[in-house]
């Protein structure tokens, strides 16, 4: 285990460089690869923060990008992204703590911890698959995903242990308390007593606080160093309950364990709850299930679903694909609470050729319709056949997504037309850049059209005022790559850190046609 233990400089590398922008799942599917942060590397950050100070602010601390993330059930998710210099700031303080931070990647219960990623045994496979991004070696957080493996450690769990409770804290980043990480670092009554001085605990607190305005209620939700601080809490949670002898094991904020009687599954609950209190956080109430033996290992419609896939080393045909398409929508109706039509697609993903990718890719639009969240997976496929789909109109769909202002949808929607060369009407540019939305608004960077309208946005005092520093924050990704066409911004560029990255040509935005 202790081989798979990051070193303070891959932390500090890994953050910076590779889990700063939204990742939504293991799969990288927050944002589409034009957003780049691997040129933000350490050395610049340093150099950046000796310069700059971010703790000038007092106070008022940073304001983030928000970036809105579409689910299946239509219910959007909020993730932000924070500035490059309070960022900085908080990796370097994580990287020149870490020998006391280490300890969470040994949580023996955790399913999400940073560890190395060059031993495969404990990745998930799909690590292979991601041949769009660099550097993957860097990758901060280890996902343990239903795999054989961890399904086998679930029967260890459940030997003699005919009751599973399944739990989930509720609203859990945004309930988080940034005093809380000194309390789980040292206890409370030391971290207390010690509160008002610099203490590199709490200069971990203070550095969390200047993301989000200084403020100690709530942590983004995207960033890996968020991950990291929610599992120092939940650290202490879990060792609690491992001397309770509970047998369990937790992804983020979703627990199960595993339990002899009912009484003894009620009792974990209870403890379960009483310990998240000592850091201010509360389970929710509407997601506990106690279940008794026969119980699956797999949601249900997992083991349906898969049963009807076609072999994984052959390619599919293309009415298996059609049949298993069709399956899954008629699964959908079944099962609401479950994202079938996407785990479909990623299933039948690497099915695929040039020989049953018309009917896959045209297929998938159609899906795409009415639950977009398959968008990343048609980016994939089409990138590699974009012939297949020669002639598609896809911006009338488009434009029906916007009623729905969801940032990934919108970039992953911008991101496909470009991939079928399929120019952006005035009409539709129009309409993205209406909602104001930064990250949508950047993907007109990246694909080199519109940026005309894109730069008038900017240099409109009615959207973005310069003298406020917390909507200059809101779009900092915008005012650094247009920062020549927006000199009214120049001083906010000058004391935020990003005329210097701009100086040491750190872009965030890549070109599209630098992708192929």
């Amino acid at each position: 285990m202790d081989n798979q233990i990051p070193d303070k400089q891959y932390i500090y590398k890994g953050l910076l460089g590779h889990s700063y922008f939204p990742m939504v799942d293991s799969y990288r599917e927050g944002t589409p690869p034009v957003f780049i942060t691997k040129g933000f590397t350490t050395v610049i950050a340093n150099e950046m923060l000796n310069r700059y100070k971010p703790e000038s602010r007092g106070i008022n601390g940073y304001d983030q990008i928000e970036y809105w993330v579409n689910r299946f059930n239509k219910v959007p998710r909020l993730m932000q992204i924070p500035h490059p210099l309070p960022y900085a700031r908080l990796c370097q303080r994580i990287s020149e703590s870490w020998d006391d931070l280490k300890h969470i990647c040994k949580n023996p219960t955790s399913r999400l911890k940073p560890a190395r990623h060059d031993d495969k045994s404990i990745f998930s496979p799909i690590y292979h698959e991601l041949q769009d991004f660099d550097d993957l070696d860097f990758r901060v957080l280890s996902v343990k995903n239903e795999n054989f493996g961890h399904l086998m450690s679930k029967l260890e769990l459940a030997k003699g242990r005919p009751y599973r409770v399944s739990a989930d804290i509720s609203l859990f980043f945004s309930s988080i308390y940034t005093h809380a990480i000194p309390w789980a670092l040292v206890g409370h009554s030391e971290a207390k007593k010690n509160r008002n001085d610099s203490r590199w605990y709490n200069q971990l607190d203070s550095s969390q606080r200047l993301l989000k305005r200084n403020e100690t209620q709530g942590i983004p939700i995207g960033p890996a160093t968020s991950n990291i601080m929610s599992e120092l809490i939940l650290f202490n949670v879990d060792m609690e309950l491992w001397k309770r002898g509970y047998a369990f094991t937790h992804f983020g904020d979703d627990y199960e364990c595993y339990c002899e009687t009912e009484d003894k599954a009620e009792m974990f609950l209870i403890h379960l709850a009483q310990e998240l209190r000592h850091y201010l956080l509360n389970l929710n109430v509407q997601k506990v299930i106690i279940e008794k033996l026969p119980f699956s290992y797999k949601t249900e419609w997992v083991n349906e679903l898969n049963n009807r896939l076609p072999p994984r080393e052959n390619r599919a045909r293309q009415q298996e694909i059609f049949n298993t398409l069709d399956y899954a929508i008629n699964l959908q109706k079944r099962h609401p609470d479950g994202n079938v039509l996407k785990y479909a697609a990623r299933s039948l993903a690497s099915r695929i050729d040039e020989r049953n990718a018309e009917v896959f890719l045209k297929y998938l639009i159609s899906i795409a319709l009415y639950n977009p969240t398959v968008l990343p997976i048609l980016c994939k496929i089409a990138k590699k056949h974009h012939q297949a789909i020669a002639g598609i109109k896809f911006e009338p769909i488009l434009k029906d997504f916007l009623r729905f202002r969801c940032s990934d949808t919108i970039c992953w929607g911008l991101y496909f037309m470009a991939i079928c060369g399929e120019s952006i009407s005035d009409e539709l540019a129009d309409a993205v850049i209406n909602t104001k939305d930064c990250m949508s608004i950047g993907m007109f960077i990246a694909l080199n059209q519109h940026k005309d309208k894109v730069i008038d946005f900017l240099n409109n005092n009615k959207n973005i005022d310069p003298d406020s520093e917390y909507e200059c924050d809101q779009y900092w990704i915008l005012l650094h790559e247009l920062a020549p066409a927006c000199p009214k911004f120049n001083h906010y560029r000058g004391v935020s850190g990003l005329k210097f990255l701009r100086n040491k040509n750190v872009h965030f935005i890549k070109p599209i046609n630098a992708l192929t």
